[in-house]
């Protein structure tokens, strides 16, 4: 299902704003698009139906611009030749996305069916897993940022055999469950101006950018993958350590000309 709103130029601004709700389904859960799996058993083929790994349930995307109201022409005029220069024309945009998280499914390394992962056993509801995934920053454990809640992790690094256990009679099946990962958000913004050099034939456009402007904290899907309740292997919750920080693009100097034909523009930025 898609929404969309659109708003053309109006009183200096634009505005678009879409909406994605998806579902994706698959028996055959595999992230790694040139390998192949096995169904856990032919005796009940839906076992292994679940969410697919790019199951992406909610999206909201939004991009507009806004010409700020100071200089020549807008709401609040310049008559100062340079300050108009310095002060006036700006234009800023934003480009702004959230959407949830990746799926990805637990799983223990027991193989106690047909040689194939045999799932988790676990002491909680789904749901109480579901709440316990998200970016957390623990005081004592190691450093970075974990994706699940610290309290899942016990005392030796293992995931807490108390909420998570594994399959270990031969013939015994797990729980094969699926969470997803953290939600994805991110805020780019930029702002521009064009000043002109001689009449409205040659002009300069003076521009910048910043990327994950508001550092919102972007999780590493592969961390997620990590996620796994083998004691036997010693493999746990692993913690990400992907920095926050705001990249900021060099600013671009572009000049345009505009003869008695098509306009030209040449890009002199560094």
């Amino acid at each position: 299902m898609q929404l969309e709103f659109r708003q053309r130029f109006s009183h200096g601004s634009t505005l678009n704003v879409n909406y994605t709700w998806s579902h994706s389904l698959t028996d055959r859960y595999n992230k790694a698009v040139d390998n192949t799996s096995n169904f856990t058993t032919l005796r009940d083929l839906g076992l292994d139906r679940g969410p697919s790994p790019f199951d992406i349930r909610h999206v909201v995307q939004a991009f507009g611009t806004y010409d700020l109201p100071f200089g020549k022409g807008r709401r609040f005029s310049v008559n100062n030749a340079f300050v108009d220069r310095v002060a006036g024309g700006w234009t800023v945009g934003s480009i702004f996305r959230f959407q949830t998280g990746l799926p990805f499914r637990l799983s223990s390394g027991q193989l106690t069916v047909n040689q194939q992962d045999s799932g988790v056993v676990a002491n909680i509801p789904v749901a109480q897993l579901q709440g316990m995934v998200g970016v957390f920053k623990p005081a004592t454990i190691g450093s970075g940022v974990f994706y699940v809640n610290p309290s899942l992790v016990g005392s030796n690094g293992q995931a807490n055999p108390s909420d998570l256990a594994l399959p270990t009679i031969p013939g015994q099946f797990g729980s094969f469950i699926y969470l997803h990962g953290p939600r994805f958000v991110s805020d780019d913004l930029s702002i521009a101006k064009q000043m002109p050099i001689i009449g409205e034939r040659l002009r300069i456009e003076i521009r910048a950018e910043m990327l994950n402007a508001f550092l919102w904290h972007k999780s590493d899907q592969h961390c997620l993958e990590q996620l796994w309740a083998d004691e036997h292997n010693n493999e746990y919750p692993t913690a990400g350590s992907v920095p926050r920080a705001i990249h900021v693009l060099a600013p671009a100097l572009q000049l345009e000309w505009c003869g008695s034909g098509s306009g030209k523009s040449r890009d002199v930025s560094q």
